[in-house]
């Protein structure tokens, strides 16, 4: 998933309590992890698949920025903020949608997860989403730290920059939370996807997958919008931009709810995934 504003990394004198932020992202990448493997008793390898997955999708999108993204936004430019903004939402939107499912699904097969059961898919989306979260927390942590350990690194950064980030420091320690909500959905958003993606595996038609491909490419589709609309400097404009990843987060708890209902990925984990507990 697209990094929807700055993040939370680097503030003009920040204070001691931003470092809740890193450590919050943390826990919501580390805690799912270790409660679904002990209330399912998933196999650690499953997860660690579902992050490789990850780690995967997002060196094909930088390999992609580096040759491509640039002269894409620069082209888009031209078109004036509002239509560039939806194209850009398009191009961010797609890439997200087919680069994330598609290692996933790709990674699943190769690791011969077919036939896992519903609670071994979601195993998956908690390692996506875990070692996503893990990194942009540890990144907010160190950086944070840093600053306070050594001020004078600020003077290295743009001005604009600079501006941005004393805004947001303005605003006080009550911003530590939007990161650790928009990390809170998007578990359930990598959740549900990869519940999508294993339903095809598991033989019941590419619907789901293109379903998933679609859902991923509407949650990184609204964030160059939701850059131009709404600002990351104040209260209101950090907390409104998580109201969408909210609410598709919602639709992927209950997109989980219904395929576990309708047994379309059953509720026993595979042959090659038993473990003691």
């Amino acid at each position: 998933m697209l990094s929807r504003r700055l993040p939370l990394v680097v503030f003009v004198q920040p204070s001691p309590m931003l470092l809740l932020a890193g450590l919050g992202m943390m826990a919501i990448g580390l805690l799912p992890i270790i409660y679904w493997h002990r209330k399912t008793g998933a196999a650690w390898k499953v997860f660690g698949i579902g992050a490789v997955s990850w780690l995967s999708a997002i060196l094909a999108k930088a390999v992609m920025d580096i040759y491509l993204t640039s002269s894409v936004a620069t082209y888009l430019q031209t078109f004036g903020a509002v239509s560039s903004s939806a194209a850009l939402g398009v191009y961010f939107g797609v890439r997200t949608g087919i680069f994330e499912n598609g290692f996933s699904f790709m990674w699943a097969r190769r690791m011969q997860l077919r036939r896992s059961s519903f609670d071994e898919a979601v195993a998956f989306g908690i390692g996506f989403a875990g070692v996503e979260a893990l990194g942009l927390g540890l990144s907010s942590f160190l950086n944070i730290l840093l600053i306070l350990i050594y001020p004078s690194l600020m003077t290295q950064l743009p001005s604009s920059t600079l501006e941005l980030l004393s805004a947001q420091f303005s605003l006080g320690p009550v911003i530590v939370g939007a990161p650790i909500i928009e990390r809170c959905s998007t578990l359930l958003i990598h959740s549900f996807a990869a519940t999508l993606v294993f339903a095809t595996l598991n033989g019941n038609g590419w619907k789901f997958f293109w379903g998933a491909v679609a859902y991923k490419s509407i949650v990184d589709g609204v964030i160059p919008s939701l850059n131009l609309f709404l600002s990351s400097s104040t209260l209101s404009g950090l907390y409104f931009a998580e109201l969408p990843f909210v609410l598709l987060a919602l639709m992927g708890y209950l997109g989980m709810t219904r395929l576990r209902d309708n047994e379309v990925l059953t509720r026993t984990k595979g042959p090659q995934l038993r473990e003691s507990a």
